[in-house]
């Protein structure tokens, strides 16, 4: 079960937390060809340059930096793990 789930609105800490994640949200459009802004705030949040990459992660998507991709993929070639044994 995810840190997430386990926070409860009914305990102060909790909902302080629930706050803070929630501040961090915003709404984000579609343009005419389907592309999204991402905002200079999230941006830097997020720690993404210039180049981006798009990673479908089973059920949900990350938007990380390009470069930072790249070194993790060729950090996970170097591993010897075999990333389709999560298939089996």
């Amino acid at each position: 079960m995810s840190k997430l789930k386990k926070l409860s609105p009914g305990n102060p800490d909790d909902l302080r937390k629930l706050r803070q994640l929630g501040s961090q949200i915003q709404k984000c459009e579609c343009d005419k060809q389907g592309r999204i802004q991402i905002s200079q705030k999230l941006m830097n949040f997020a720690k993404l340059g210039e180049r981006l990459a798009l990673i479908g992660s089973g059920d949900f998507g990350q938007i990380m930096d390009a470069d930072r991709w790249e070194a993790e993929k060729k950090l996970q070639e170097g591993s010897g793990d075999d990333f389709l044994d999560i298939l089996g």
